[in-house]
C-alpha cells in the first residue's frame, strides 16, 4: 500500500500502461475534489511498466490545465522514469522516490534559508 502524505493529493495512475485513458481517469478523480484546487497532487506510478506517446502527452496536457499546483511523480520504473527524462516530464513534474519525498521536498522548499 502506497504511504499517505498530509500535504499533497496522491492519486495513482491504474496501469498496466502509462495511455491516454488512464491519464484521463485520474484527471476525473482529480477534478471531482474541488477542495483540492490548489493542493499539490502526487501521482503514484507504481503500477505503470509500459509507456505510450498519448499517455506522456496526455499528462503534460492535464499539467498545462493546472500550472498553478505542483506535481510530482512517484514509484517510477525504470520504463517510466526513462521516458520521463527524454519527453522533459522532469521540467513540469517533481521526480521523487515516493511521496513522502516529495512531500519533503515541498516543505523544504517552503522553508525560508536563515544566513
Amino acid at each position: 500500500m502506497p504511504p499517505t502524505i498530509s500535504a499533497a493529493r496522491l492519486v495513482t495512475l491504474s496501469g498496466p500502461d502509462l495511455s491516454r485513458e488512464a491519464v484521463e481517469l485520474m484527471a476525473r478523480q482529480i477534478s471531482t475534489d474541488l477542495s483540492a484546487a490548489s493542493t499539490p497532487i502526487v501521482i503514484d506510478c507504481d503500477n505503470v511498466r509500459e509507456v505510450a506517446a498519448q499517455g506522456l502527452t496526455a499528462l503534460l496536457e492535464l499539467r498545462a490545465r493546472h500550472e498553478s499546483v505542483r506535481w510530482a511523480l512517484v514509484r517510477l520504473s525504470r520504463a517510466v522514469l526513462t521516458a520521463a527524462l527524454e519527453i522533459g516530464l522532469a521540467e513540469r513534474f517533481a521526480i521523487c522516490t515516493d511521496a513522502a519525498a516529495a512531500d519533503r521536498m515541498w516543505a523544504a522548499e517552503s522553508t525560508p534559508c536563515v544566513a
